[in-house]
């Protein structure tokens, strides 16, 4: 899916989204917004008590500050074309990281595969009820040979995790750390990175 127009309930103005150049476009209104996490949401009172709301119009999307009234039908469609977008970008992205990053989709599936496992194991473990016959089966890969397989990806995961941490520095030495990677960038300088992430002012208190 490339594009896909949506005609609007009060106007009759087609929006259209362009994934290609992520641009959502009313050409008839002129207006133009960039295509992000945008949804179509329910209309409240305030919306559908206004005089120049359409009776058909139920949801609503926000262009340029600009309301823009759609049916149920026209909602569902603009929500599974962005829905659609956002899957097919993820997929282009990951696939883009996985040439610059050798190993890196094998690495999260088997970081993944093994933190289910541990999950289901501890949670049967718990289960008093559990005899220890139906215990969930090891995924059998070896996360720390798949590490030294693939050095680059085993730091990017761990920037990664990083880029969630509560301290601010640190999340921001993730960020840092895996948009170097992301780029092409050196392992030496990625692991400077995230090894200094602790601010100055920390270290000399």
């Amino acid at each position: 899916m490339s594009k896909t127009t949506i005609t609007t309930a009060r106007t009759g103005n087609d929006v259209n989204i362009d994934f290609a150049t992520k641009k959502v476009t009313i050409p008839v209104a002129n207006h133009d917004d960039t295509l992000s996490c945008q949804r179509a949401y329910p209309a409240s009172k305030g919306h559908t008590d206004h005089e120049q709301w359409p009776q058909n119009g139920t949801h609503y999307i926000t262009l340029k500050k600009t309301i823009i009234a759609l049916t149920e039908d026209q909602a569902n469609k603009f929500n599974d074309a962005i829905s659609e977008y956002i899957k097919l970008k993820l997929i282009s992205d990951q696939r883009a990281l996985d040439a610059i990053i050798p190993g890196l989709s094998l690495l999260q599936k088997a970081s993944n595969d093994l933190d289910n496992y541990h999950y289901k194991f501890n949670k049967a473990t718990e289960d008093e009820h559990n005899d220890g016959v139906n215990m969930p089966a090891h995924p059998g890969n070896s996360l720390s040979e798949l590490c030294k397989e693939y050095p680059t990806a085993a730091l990017y995961l761990k920037a990664e995790s990083y880029s969630f941490a509560s301290h601010s520095s640190k999340a921001s030495a993730g960020d840092k750390a895996k948009k170097l990677l992301a780029s092409g960038g050196g392992i030496t300088e990625a692991e400077s990175i995230l090894d200094n992430w602790l601010p100055e002012s920390a270290i000399w208190n």
